[in-house]
């Protein structure tokens, strides 16, 4: 929304979604374009965001196509006028520390927005690499550079939690001492990571599978071991006590040999999502039981999807028209009708205390869990998802 799908935070169209999918946060202004964006006039930064927008973009860029609503439209005051008001928890603000000349004065422009700030993102992957291929990145240089934005975010939102990119697109061993001890340094430089993951490939999915049925139980059974694998790497080589921000997650993309392409709206990847959620609260609760931290957020690639917009083309939730005001073209995919699901459990139940199932009891095709309200005695409401391609038998545990 604003730099990619250029219609505004209030539109109709997008406030349908937002009731709809019940949505717990957003990040703002989203992932690749926060690198290039200007938060206090919700612009491209200029010289940015030049990348083919389709038909509809003038000049056919996307900055172009922002530009063709007036400014202060996508401005994060406008974000929590709109979208923003229906969220159940405040967004992630992925900050711009790559093009603009003064990047501490972005929690200056939140203030005066008086928008509520409580998680930060100090950029998006390639904000530390600068300006090299990636996994030729200089950690350092961009850690300097998260140290004056950290002590404006400390200074005027004293209790909010900080991010930074979690070496993922770097060589890891050497980055992640780098990022050791800035959190282990007095005083500490962040207070969370952010880890980006887009798995199974087609190869993981074709080598673990030989029948169509097995390839889509390899593609849901593939996830939870290779987010162990995330929460271990981090706990033992940054801190045990730093959270992941699994802010960007879906199977593999555009960028190359799409991930089950002609499924990209359907329930399958509706159950990639549901395996990452209910993998990641599985795996923090063991991390916590043993003084790690695990995964703090999870946050889904991506909500729209536009026909003249090639961006989510392979992966959203909704499809929302081109032009403004027109909420009955609004139409849901398979991802949103399983996202809905989930939310309308969670969320019926605000103050909810969740009950994983785990391991042992649940076998190796099953994830679920239990939700009840703040005081119930006993769960309330069970989520169990099938990650095989036959029928499993619930423990007794669950179906009790």
């Amino acid at each position: 929304l604003g730099p990619i799908v250029n219609l505004s935070y209030s539109d109709p169209s997008v406030l349908r979604v937002a009731r709809a999918l019940r949505i717990g946060s957003l990040r703002y202004p989203g992932g690749s374009t926060a690198n290039s964006w200007n938060l206090s006039a919700g612009r491209w930064v200029p010289g940015h965001g030049d990348w083919a927008a389709g038909p509809t973009a003038a000049a056919g860029s996307y900055a172009n196509n922002t530009a063709l609503l007036p400014e202060g439209t996508f401005t994060p005051k406008a974000f929590m006028n709109g979208i923003g008001s229906t969220l159940q928890a405040p967004p992630i603000w992925n900050l711009n520390l790559v093009s603009l000349p003064d990047p501490p004065s972005q929690l200056d422009t939140l203030k005066e927005m008086a928008v509520p700030v409580e998680m930060v993102e100090l950029g998006n992957e390639d904000a530390d690499q600068g300006g090299k291929p990636r996994g030729q990145g200089d950690p350092a240089s961009y850690l300097k550079s998260a140290v004056p934005v950290v002590a404006r975010t400390r200074a005027l939102f004293p209790d909010a939690t900080i991010s930074v990119i979690g070496c993922f697109g770097d060589p890891w061993a050497p980055c992640a001492a780098q990022l050791k001890a800035a959190f282990e340094g007095s005083p500490r430089l962040f207070d969370a990571v952010t880890i980006h993951q887009y798995s199974p490939s087609n190869a993981t999915i074709m080598a673990r599978g030989k029948s169509d049925g097995a390839r889509r139980a390899a593609t849901l059974m593939s996830i939870p071991p290779s987010l162990r694998q995330i929460e271990r790497k981090v706990s033992s080589t940054i801190s045990p006590h730093v959270p992941i921000w699994l802010d960007e997650f879906n199977w593999g993309g555009d960028w190359g040999n799409v991930t089950w392409p002609g499924e990209g709206h359907g329930a399958l990847r509706g159950l990639v999502w549901a395996t990452y959620v209910l993998s990641a609260m599985q795996i923090t609760a063991d991390a916590q039981a043993v003084g790690r931290s695990g995964f703090e957020s999870l946050d889904y690639y991506s909500l729209f999807f536009q026909p003249d917009n090639s961006w989510s083309r392979w992966a959203s939730c909704a499809f929302v028209p081109n032009a403004a005001d027109t909420p009955g073209d609004v139409r849901f995919d398979g991802v949103a009708q399983i996202f809905a699901h989930v939310t309308s459990v969670v969320w019926r139940h605000k103050n909810f205390t969740l009950i994983p199932a785990v391991a042992e009891q649940s076998g190796d095709c099953l994830l679920g869990a239990r939700f009840s309200s703040l005081g119930e005695p006993t769960p309330t409401v069970t989520l169990v998802l099938n990650m095989c391609d036959e029928p499993q038998p619930l423990p007794s545990s669950v179906a009790a």
